[in-house]
């Protein structure tokens, strides 16, 4: 009778616990990251064909969205009030629509989405019609843990914490996610060397960073090569004309037209 009494009260010591971590913004926080996170990690595993070779490979593919869901989640902690919890669900709404418009992107063209192509809208129309046809019976599980988590914000079952959060907490969640991302960095350079500055195949980068990593040193590259448009001029062809002149290789007279 003593021990059925005393196992009852240790269950529900834990029950209010878990429900007073969850009453807290950072166990709201947490919950969100890690749904995203395993979201994520499932996504990249099964929908996208990466060539995982190796164990160190498969970890950090496991490992690549924590950082960076983390990281972008996190800005949540410098609002106040409910616009904490606004920040949260809009950016999970965001990023969970960037990786399944990346899923449908992958299932047409084997490829993934890059910001030239966002703003390609004239190629849009040729691609609508085969929409339907891209569409998995499985594919509302990509929005579950959405609807999940506002339900539970609109149900009342999470109270909204209206204090505002301390800077230290802010400040180590933040400085964790980029230990984290800079670890993964760290490793994926290892595994892949010089993979930011040979970035010739998007999968290397999907594979090693990850979905939203991958996105944003897309839109660096992407406005880079913007601007190097921009900035050019008419000597920078003359350049390129001496450049290829001064370096001209006579053709094999061996070979040369043999295709003919």
């Amino acid at each position: 009778m003593y021990n059925c009494s005393l196992e009852g009260g240790t269950k529900m010591n834990l029950v209010n616990k878990g429900e007073k971590i969850f009453n807290k913004f950072i166990g709201f926080y947490l919950l969100t990251v890690f749904f995203l996170w395993i979201k994520t990690y499932i996504t990249q595993f099964t929908q996208f064909d990466l060539g995982i070779e190796n164990a160190l490979q498969q970890f950090l593919l496991f490992l690549n969205p924590l950082g960076s869901s983390m990281l972008i989640l996190g800005f949540a902690f410098l609002f106040k009030g409910r616009r904490k919890y606004t920040w949260l669900m809009i950016v999970q709404v965001l990023m969970s629509i960037l990786l399944y418009a990346n899923v449908l992107y992958y299932r047409f063209f084997n490829d993934f989405i890059t910001l030239p192509t966002i703003f390609q809208t004239q190629n849009f129309g040729d691609v609508s019609s085969s929409v339907p046809s891209l569409l998995k019976s499985y594919d509302f599980l990509f929005f579950v843990d959405t609807i999940l988590l506002i339900v539970l914000l609109v149900s009342k079952n999470v109270k909204i914490e209206m204090k505002d959060m301390k800077r230290r907490t802010a400040t180590a969640i933040i400085s964790l996610a980029l230990g984290i991302s800079c670890l993964n960095l760290a490793l994926a350079e290892a595994d892949r060397p010089q993979l930011l500055t040979r970035g010739f195949d998007r999968n290397y980068i999907m594979k090693y960073l990850g979905m939203y990593n991958y996105t944003v040193y897309d839109a660096i590259q992407s406005t880079k090569a913007s601007a190097q448009r921009v900035t050019a001029d008419s000597s920078d062809i003359t350049e390129v004309i001496n450049f290829t002149q001064s370096n001209y290789a006579e053709p094999n007279p061996k070979y040369f037209g043999a295709g003919k």
